[in-house]
């Protein structure tokens, strides 16, 4: 049985995001331009994420490859915070979503400007 994560300080009331609330990963790629990327800038951008996944250890210890239940509120927070660093370490944000991307169009969702999305 997997152990619930737990958070320690940072609990909200209103944190717990409805399992159907949470985009397909067609539909997050979509919105964040991925079908105008090149196949080299899709690949790199899948292996930097598994990469990030496999390596990520949250602030209270536990693997991202642990953070399973995405129902749980505690995995969501640490969920969260695990993209939240993806997208600050190594310009990730800025390589992967910035406004300035080759494949960037008008309707996608660019960092840092649509970053809370």
């Amino acid at each position: 049985m997997t152990p619930r994560i737990m958070t320690p300080g940072k609990r909200t009331k209103n944190r717990t995001i409805p399992i159907t609330k949470v985009p397909s990963i067609k539909e997050l790629c979509e919105r964040l331009g991925f079908q105008h990327a090149s196949l080299k800038d899709t690949s790199t951008f899948v292996e930097a994420s598994h990469a990030w996944r496999k390596s990520y250890i949250t602030s209270s210890g536990v693997a991202g490859t642990e953070l399973l239940l995405w129902k749980d509120p505690d995995v969501q927070f640490n969920l969260r915070e695990m993209s939240e660093k993806f997208l600050e370490v190594s310009n990730n944000g800025e390589a992967f979503w910035s406004a300035n991307r080759s494949w960037n169009h008008d309707s996608d969702l660019t960092y840092p400007e649509n970053k809370s999305k």
